[in-house]
């Protein structure tokens, strides 16, 4: 008699397994042990595949949209008063108000009315004059020497005005009357350099010169003496 519990081998007629003591009188039930189906696995995998894809690309398109509100690349719209859960409408809050407080010196946060507001705040209007300003250059006339006789050569050095500048340059007697205008270019450094000559007839005192740029002038003056006899 075979035991089912044990796997004995008993004599033929015993009620008992001589291994273990089981009664053949009574039916061992032993569950059988089932394969799960290569259908169902393959589905079950298939479909945590999917999730895990959905959840990749929610987190990189969440990560994409934060980057661009942080860069002031998207402007975040105003939170609408109803519509939505209570904690998404104060998140939403949060996030507008964050980007315009970081993005309102570039004018993109806020929508037009921001951007007019910050053009027209004088803060940033002095900060525009300086930028220009300091495009332009600071130009200066220099006069080497500052004094000489009639019929000295004035060496004349226009610095720092634009890069190419194009000079009008004009230059007056001592009574303030024009002597003449020329128009001057300024090298890549914003540079020129010119000459005054005095003659002989020329009346005594101080002259001046002007030069006006594209975006910026300089003045400068020197004093031409009478000629020792």
């Amino acid at each position: 008699m075979y035991c089912r519990n044990c796997g004995h081998d008993s004599p033929e007629g015993v009620m008992k397994c001589e291994e273990c003591g089981a009664d053949f009188s009574k039916r061992l039930d032993i569950p059988e042990t089932r394969e799960p189906s290569p259908g169902t696995s393959r589905s079950s995998s298939c479909l945590f595949n999917i999730i895990g894809y959905l959840i990749i690309f929610l987190l990189v398109g969440l990560a994409i949209a934060a980057v661009a509100v942080f860069t002031c690349f998207l402007d975040v719209p105003e939170a609408p008063a109803e519509g939505y859960p209570e904690f998404i409408l104060t998140i939403w809050g949060e996030v507008d108000a964050m980007q315009k407080e970081r993005c309102a010196e570039k004018g993109n946060a806020g929508g037009p009315d921001a951007k007019e507001a910050l053009e027209e705040d004088p803060r940033v209007q002095l900060e525009t004059e300086a930028e220009e300003e300091l495009s332009c250059g600071q130009p200066t006339i220099r006069i080497e020497p500052t004094i000489g006789v009639v019929g000295t050569t004035f060496d004349i050095f226009l610095e720092g005005f634009s890069a190419n500048d194009e000079i009008e340059a004009c230059w007056y007697f001592p009574d303030e009357s024009l002597i003449n205008c020329a128009d001057l270019d300024a090298d890549e450094n914003g540079d020129k350099k010119t000459r005054f000559w005095s003659e002989k007839n020329d009346p005594t005192g101080i002259y001046s010169m002007e030069a006006v740029g594209v975006c910026s002038q300089a003045e400068a003056i020197w004093d031409i003496l009478p000629k020792d006899n």
